[in-house]
């Protein structure tokens, strides 16, 4: 009855989908049915008007249905982006940056985690407020200096991550290099200068995304104990 590439296009994806599919598939063929028998006169007037009047339910059924089946699929898109994000910067969250960093990290590259030096002076001093607005101001620098392919997530605070697929060392130390030079943002008539310290690692064989984490963040820990506002770089083990 249905070409299979139809099938194939209005298939749902989804249990919800097929849950409110299969009611209006039904729905439609008996439709087909009953006109079908109409035509071929094996329905009387009465049986006719009945009928009309059931379609006519139907239709509204269907619409209902599909009506429903789109709201649903938006709520669920929705909520899958509120899972994924970090709700102030929009960015990744810590969960969705590793599983994102996972699926491409067999390859080469680099990895940085960095963070704002004295956010919480900065909170203290003028308000959550400004702090906000430097976490913000960072976000987009991240997303003005990184490229499509790069993986931008907040991990937690003030700590935010950089995974570059297939970026060479010097590419990765330039843009650590860029982004230590701090942020200037205007909150309440006011502008706060942050400086930024960098944790980097250069990606070789194939741990964990946890395992070259914790590794870049000990290379940030260092970069803050040498006094903030630097990069540390460091190469990861070959044996790894």
């Amino acid at each position: 009855m249905f070409h299979p590439q139809v099938l194939t296009a209005i298939a749902p994806r989804s249990l919800w989908g097929w849950l409110l599919f299969m009611p209006a598939l039904t729905i439609c063929l008996a439709a087909i049915v009953f006109a079908q028998l109409f035509l071929l006169g094996h329905l009387g007037m009465a049986q006719h008007a009945y009928g009309v009047v059931a379609f006519s339910l139907s239709a509204v059924v269907v619409g209902l249905i599909c009506l429903t089946a789109g709201q649903l699929r938006r709520l669920q898109q929705r909520v899958n982006a509120v899972g994924r994000s970090d709700p102030l910067t929009g960015l990744l969250n810590r969960r969705a940056f590793s599983a994102a960093a996972m699926r491409v990290l067999p390859q080469k590259g680099a990895l940085l985690v960095l963070d704002i030096d004295h956010l919480g002076s900065i909170n203290q001093a003028h308000g959550r407020s400004a702090g906000d607005v430097c976490l913000l101001a960072l976000a987009q620098r991240c997303r003005e200096l990184t490229r499509v392919t790069d993986i931008i997530g907040r991990l937690d605070g003030a700590s935010f991550a950089i995974y570059m697929p297939g970026a060479p060392a010097d590419s990765a130390s330039d843009i650590a290099d860029r982004l230590a030079d701090g942020i200037q943002v205007c909150s309440r008539g006011q502008v706060h200068e942050a400086t930024i310290s960098v944790g980097a690692v250069v990606v070789r064989g194939q741990p964990s995304i946890e395992v070259l984490l914790r590794f870049a963040e000990r290379a940030l820990n260092r970069a803050k104990a040498e006094g903030r506002a630097r990069v540390i770089l460091r190469g990861w083990p070959k044996a790894a």
